[in-house]
């Protein structure tokens, strides 16, 4: 038997469709991962894509991504196989390293039967817990009117978005605007929302074949506590039940529990937990 380990930057159709057949087959063992669907879409320096083949079967793959030159995030998909999972993540170790990566947060289900405690093997230390929620129309009721208007955001809006990113994730921080940060922040599938004229706040719609990532459901500091966050993730929806799409999604922090419960009360359900690890390199 020929086992190959290929690391690349960009996938073919039929190497993402052996990826989502490898994906496919752990879900229906309950299992889910979290793979950025922009990441197949076309070559980028911000993913990494490390394959393990058995002849030429895919047995194994581990998604990469970083976007500040410090921190890795890796999910590993292996159908269980932990020796497989170890010559991905030594991989993935080594490319960290000879990229002066700082850390790795390893992303893993909670029901994974070997991700958890090899990584913990590695010295990897829990961090973090996050859930995954599936939206169901069904439980969905849409208010008739909204105090908001969303319009697509545009390069002048770059550094308004960096600001209210920082507001939803950071806000115990200091802003300090990075330039070079500013300049290379994704705008597409960003909205800005206005009441009044007034910026409050803003939301992100990812899309990849039928699949909706909702991101970044922020309200500016001065208008919070009104309830704009509700009116805001009621627009969002709205703009995906406009287009089609097989799977409506969102991913929130595990002690967020005021964001929880906005969304659980909006038609999303939890289909996974997340649990990240990390390992300072």
């Amino acid at each position: 038997m020929e086992t190959v380990l290929c690391h690349l930057q960009e996938l073919t159709d039929q190497q993402i469709q052996a990826i989502q057949t490898l994906e496919s087959a752990q879900q229906k063992e309950n299992l889910y991962y979290k793979l950025d669907p922009k990441a197949f879409e076309k070559k980028s320096p911000h993913y990494q894509h490390f394959l393990y083949f058995e002849d030429t079967e895919l047995r194994g793959y581990l998604s990469a991504s970083t976007f500040d030159g410090v921190e890795i995030e890796a999910s590993i998909l292996t159908n269980n196989n932990q020796e497989i999972a170890i010559t991905l993540i030594d991989s993935l170790v080594s490319y960290a390293k000879e990229q002066e990566m700082k850390r790795i947060l390893f992303i893993s289900d909670r029901k994974d039967p070997i991700i958890p405690d090899l990584i913990k093997k590695y010295a990897g230390a829990f961090s973090f817990t996050e859930y995954r929620l599936n939206f169901d129309p069904a439980n969905f009721n849409q208010a008739d009117y909204s105090p908001l208007v969303l319009q697509s955001a545009s390069q002048e809006d770059r550094k308004l978005l960096y600001r209210l990113d920082h507001e939803g994730f950071s806000p115990q921080d200091k802003l300090i605007y990075d330039q070079k940060k500013i300049e290379t922040l994704e705008i597409e599938g960003n909205y800005i929302a206005y009441l009044d004229n007034e910026i409050v706040g803003k939301i992100k719609l990812d899309h990849f074949q039928g699949i909706i990532g909702i991101y970044a459901v922020v309200i500016a500091s001065e208008w919070q506590g009104q309830g704009l966050g509700r009116a805001l993730l009621n627009q969002g929806i709205q703009l995906a039940l406009n287009q089609t799409f097989q799977k409506l999604y969102l991913e929130v922090d595990s002690q967020n529990a005021r964001a929880l419960k906005l969304y659980l009360s909006a038609g999303f359900y939890q289909e996974a937990i997340f649990d990240y690890y990390e390992l300072d390199l």
